[in-house]
C-alpha cells in the first residue's frame, strides 16, 4: 500500500502520464485532464516554479487497489472496512448502492440528493480544450486510450 503520495506515484510507474510541457494551470489543465485516459501529472505549471499538478489518480478499480493496497475484485470491500471502522464516522450519511453492476461507496451525500443534481447540471466542456498551444498535448492523450 502506497504511504503517501510521492510512494503512490511511484508505484503507478509507466501508467503515469507525464506532461513535462510548460501549461497554464487555470486555461489549460482542465482540458488535458479531462483527454487524459489515465492518471496524469502535469510537470511544469506557468506562473508556479517547482509546482506540480497531477489527477485521475484512483479512477479505476486498479489503482484503487494499488492506493489501498488491496485487489481490484476486493477493493470495495476493503475500503468499506477502512471508513466503518474509522473512529468518528457517523454511519448515517454513508450510502451504499449498485451503479452500473458494481457496488459504490459514496459518505459525501445522499443517494438522493446526487440523482436530483445529475439532473439538473450538464457537463460542461472543460476550459482550454480548444487551445490551440496544447492541441498536440491533446492528440497524445487521445491516442494513448
Amino acid at each position: 500500500m502506497a504511504l503517501n503520495l510521492r510512494d503512490f506515484l511511484r508505484a503507478l510507474g509507466p501508467q503515469l502520464i507525464r506532461i513535462e510541457d510548460e501549461i497554464d494551470p487555470i486555461t489549460q489543465a482542465g482540458a488535458l485532464c479531462s483527454a487524459a485516459p489515465r492518471p496524469i501529472m502535469l510537470e511544469k505549471l506557468r506562473g508556479f516554479p517547482g509546482w506540480k499538478f497531477c489527477d485521475i489518480l484512483v479512477k479505476d478499480r486498479d489503482r484503487q487497489a494499488l492506493a489501498l493496497g488491496s485487489t481490484p475484485k476486493t477493493v470495495v470491500r476493503d475500503l468499506a472496512d477502512r471508513m466503518f471502522s474509522a473512529p468518528n464516522i457517523d454511519r448515517s450519511e454513508v450510502t451504499v448502492m449498485r451503479i452500473g453492476g458494481k457496488i459504490a461507496i459514496d459518505a459525501t451525500k445522499p443517494a438522493l440528493w446526487r440523482k436530483k443534481e445529475r439532473q439538473e447540471f450538464s457537463r460542461v466542456k472543460p476550459k482550454g480544450a480548444d487551445d490551440p498551444a496544447i492541441a498536440d498535448l491533446l492528440k497524445r492523450l487521445a491516442s494513448m486510450s
